[in-house]
């Protein structure tokens, strides 16, 4: 169920024109109007880049959450995990080219893909760290 609001949530703040790259960069223009324009075009990209990440970082954790609670899923909980994560990512790519204030395109699924990697990372070592502490102390 928190998998599925959380890609409600990324869907309908794709509807918001509050989202768009350039509603950024006027909030951004206001908030700084000491850096150039083409200084604030370019932390808004790093931005939403990061935003990217952190957004798919945190989407592949709930899945692979989700997938372990679900027996029908669980035998290959990262690859379930990783295509589910890239299917909401394309999905939601796709959806972006139905607004005007927005563009969807391949080279965000791939920035997704990096926040699904390093998630991916990160639940392996902390399920490594874990394994080890509990054989330590059954022992």
């Amino acid at each position: 169920m928190i998998v599925l609001l959380y890609a409600l949530f990324i869907f309908v703040f794709t509807q918001n024109s509050a989202s768009s790259a350039s509603a950024m960069i006027a909030r951004l223009g206001a908030w700084l109007p000491y850096l150039s324009h083409n200084d604030i075009v370019a932390i808004v990209w790093y931005l939403r880049k990061l935003i990217h990440i952190g957004g798919y970082f945190l989407a592949l954790i709930m899945i692979y959450s989700a997938v372990l609670a679900t027996p029908r899923l669980n035998r290959f909980p990262y690859s379930v995990s990783v295509i589910l994560a890239l299917a909401l990512a394309a999905s939601d790519e796709w959806y972006q080219t139905k607004f005007s204030h927005r563009s969807g395109n391949l080279g965000d699924v791939m920035v997704d893909l990096i926040g699904i990697v390093l998630a991916v990372a990160a639940v392996k070592a902390f399920n490594s760290i874990r394994n080890k502490s509990q054989k330590a102390s059954s022992n």
